[in-house]
């Protein structure tokens, strides 16, 4: 897959997991390399890509194991389909599970919240996705219920765990960005931050999702990237 004016290399596993931490913030290596000569070429490859896709749907499944409040989901969601429709990606939420065969011939995302936890899992990860995969995520949201003391925050962070993990999916890769809502890891500024404003895709990231828009076809099987 070619970028124009990136190529990242990250310190992270095949499977990636969400920032967020339920103890103190761990400091993740992560190395995005950017050839700062082609950084305006491209922003505009950005956004000719996006003249392509600008206004596609992409549709999105929701269990919710977790029974998560209905006005606590449902402002998670509008605001997670704001923050799409700020870089020019339409979200189709709907409810349920679907089947693997639906799934793949939607070329849809499944993300399924629930309370019970890998144990891999136990101490620190929020949610995570398997880039490549294409398909699947899954929300540990007894990791996200430290918020529910802050009301303001709950829903903005659940908005912001499902958006970055969507945008994994959408980009088909494992890689993180050193700003805004594809860091590896957020910071108790970022936390504040989300209860006033939406923390900001890096332009790498806008960029990806609408190269992969393009690429992305749902094949019997299997969710295929071109190359």
């Amino acid at each position: 897959m070619k970028i124009l004016g990136l190529i990242a290399m990250t310190a992270i596993s095949a499977t990636t997991v969400f920032p967020g931490e339920t103890g103190p913030a761990r400091e993740r290596k992560v190395t995005v390399c950017m050839d700062p000569s082609a950084d305006g070429r491209g922003i505009r490859a950005a956004q000719r890509l996006a003249s392509r896709t600008t206004g596609q749907m992409v549709t999105v499944y929701l269990q919710n194991e977790a029974s998560v409040p209905y006005p606590m989901l449902s402002r998670a969601r509008t605001l997670a389909a704001e923050m799409f429709a700020g870089v020019g990606v339409q979200i189709d939420w709907r409810a349920g599970q679907r089947a693997e065969s639906q799934l793949l011939r939607e070329g849809a995302i499944a993300v399924r919240l629930t309370l019970d936890t890998p144990d891999e899992f136990k101490s620190t990860v929020g949610a995570f996705a398997t880039p490549s995969e294409g398909v699947h995520i899954t929300v540990l949201y007894q990791h996200l219920a430290w918020s529910l003391a802050k009301p303001g925050l709950a829903p903005a962070l659940l908005a912001h765990v499902l958006v970055h993990e969507i945008t994994h999916i959408l980009e088909g890769i494992a890689r993180h960005s050193e700003t805004g809502i594809m860091k590896a890891n957020w910071t108790s500024g970022d936390y504040y931050d989300m209860q006033t404003k939406t923390l900001p895709f890096a332009s790498e990231d806008v960029e990806l999702i609408h190269h992969s828009l393009v690429q992305r076809r749902p094949r019997k099987g299997k969710i295929d990237f071109d190359k």
